[in-house]
């Protein structure tokens, strides 16, 4: 019911008690511990238990899996949820805490994929690996556009309110944009320019950033900031989320987390100009303790690459992305395209053209990070 494609111990008593358990809520326990153990029971465990007829299964043909549904239809129960994916945009609960433990055991559960498959608009933001899609161009701004009309589009998009307080902030960015644009030995940079989600409605705001199919934009569920279109001009640290000088270029890599300390779900749209992106499933790297947004770079698998020349450094990143022993990948986000990155995974951006503007949704996930 709560969409993290597995049952927990409430979701799971609700099947047994159909099938024939009557103990108390101690006697459950011990069951659903017995049964599914501390990771809960996802989709392969629940198949597997209902297939196997031997004393540690409990064996329910298809027949018996019908009554089952047919006795909730008859209390007046819906099944929706386990027959159709929900909207993304929902009311959120409390955060559950996303340790390195729990993505240990989506890892040992196989929801990271060894490859990237297509964005499948009725499995949405329930992916927990990344997924790759296609996308229109911004009304106004096709993929053609040069790096003039993209900052233009931006201006005119300014003088519309979309950006609400924000204005002030990206008038000044702009003008930084175009005074770059305009020297090509002025070096490079980064700028982020803030939708404003209560501006416009939520459907106009989901075109706005390109939301693909599936995607259901909700004002409850969106990230304060993170409704925005980023910019980019040359290339190098400054040019990169880092966007600071004597910033490593690994600084750039990164997961995506909210004021509010939880976890993102977010897209990456291809507007003008490609983009490299590098990503690592959520259990690769320890978090900065004092920076939930970081990993920790004294991990391991970091460590040596902060001391190597940042392209170096990056291209090892790169390297490391690519092993058969890690869960990660590399690939170019062109216009028209698009790459969902599940919370929790570890991302880092960097433009391959001279310039390029992207876009794309993000939305709060039920996890929140883990604080001490």
């Amino acid at each position: 019911m709560d969409s993290d494609r597995r049952l927990n111990s409430r979701e799971m008593r609700s099947f047994a008690e159909l099938s024939g358990f009557e103990g108390d809520d101690e006697e459950w326990a011990e069951v659903y511990s017995f049964l599914c153990g501390i990771e809960g029971c996802n989709l392969a465990t629940f198949g597997g238990l209902l297939d196997d007829d031997s004393d540690d299964g409990i064996y329910c043909s298809d027949v018996e899996l019908v009554d089952a549904i047919n006795e909730c239809l008859s209390k007046g129960a819906t099944i929706s949820s386990a027959t159709s994916t929900p909207p993304s945009g929902r009311s959120l609960g409390a955060a559950r805490s996303a340790s390195m433990e729990h993505f240990a055991g989506e890892r040992r559960a196989g929801l990271y994929d060894g490859e990237w498959k297509a964005w499948d608009p009725t499995e949405g933001v329930k992916a927990r690996s990344p997924r790759v899609g296609s996308v229109p161009s911004l009304a106004g701004c096709p993929s053609s556009s040069t790096a003039q009309e993209a900052i233009m589009f931006a201006n005119e998009q300014m003088m519309t309110g979309i950006f609400g307080d924000q204005t002030g902030t990206a008038g000044e960015r702009l003008s930084g944009l175009m005074a770059l644009q305009g020297n090509p030995g002025a070096g490079a940079g980064w700028f982020e320019f803030r939708v404003d989600e209560n501006a416009v409605d939520e459907d106009d705001l989901a075109d706005l950033v390109l939301a693909p199919e599936g995607w259901t934009v909700d004002r409850s569920t969106i990230p304060k900031g993170y409704m925005m279109h980023i910019m980019s001009v040359g290339n190098g640290v400054k040019a990169t989320l880092c966007g600071r000088e004597n910033v490593h270029i690994i600084n750039s890599l990164h997961r995506d987390v909210s004021k509010c300390k939880r976890l993102c779900d977010t897209c990456l749209c291809g507007v003008v100009g490609r983009k490299r992106v590098i990503l690592f499933a959520p259990d690769e790297f320890p978090a900065d303790p004092s920076f939930a947004r970081k990993p920790d770079m004294s991990s391991s698998k970091l460590q040596s690459l902060t001391q190597l020349p940042e392209e170096e450094a990056w291209r090892k990143l790169e390297e490391l992305a690519s092993r058969e022993d890690v869960k990660g990948g590399v690939l170019n986000l062109e216009p028209g395209k698009f790459f969902f990155v599940p919370h929790g995974w570890w991302h880092a951006v960097r433009p391959i053209d001279d310039f390029t503007f992207i876009t794309g949704p993000s939305q709060l996930s039920n996890f929140g990070v883990q604080t001490e």
